[in-house]
């Protein structure tokens, strides 16, 4: 039986940027979350460049996003209008957030800082 059959429970959105991302740290996130039958979203089955529309609906259907910050996460256009989402579904009561700062000092996203040592 296949590992995506048997995962249960609220869906979980992993929003991120870059493939310094994806082939680290979500190397090993996606697939830890995965094996604990934990039904997970990321968008690699996604047609770059395509309407947001689908990301949006799979961001309301979710119950929990990560959110992973990191250097060049700002530079995506479609990361920020995610994020937007993500914070309008907070707004609404019926989504959970947990950030993740990935290399980046934390006063790098609020913009009062410099990138860490």
């Amino acid at each position: 039986m296949a590992a995506s059959s048997t995962q249960t429970g609220p869906q979980v959105f992993i929003n991120f940027r870059g493939r310094n991302v994806r082939n680290g740290f979500m190397s090993f996130l996606e697939p830890a979350m995965r094996e604990a039958n934990i039904n997970v979203f990321v968008d690699k089955d996604e047609v770059v460049g395509t309407d947001l529309a689908n990301l949006f609906v799979r961001i309301q259907e979710s119950r929990v996003a990560v959110v992973i910050f990191s250097k060049d996460y700002t530079s995506s256009e479609w990361c920020l209008d995610e994020l937007a989402e993500i914070k309008d579904c907070i707004e609404q009561g019926g989504l959970n957030v947990f950030p993740i700062f990935y290399k980046l000092e934390p006063a790098v996203v609020r913009g009062g800082g410099r990138e860490g040592t």
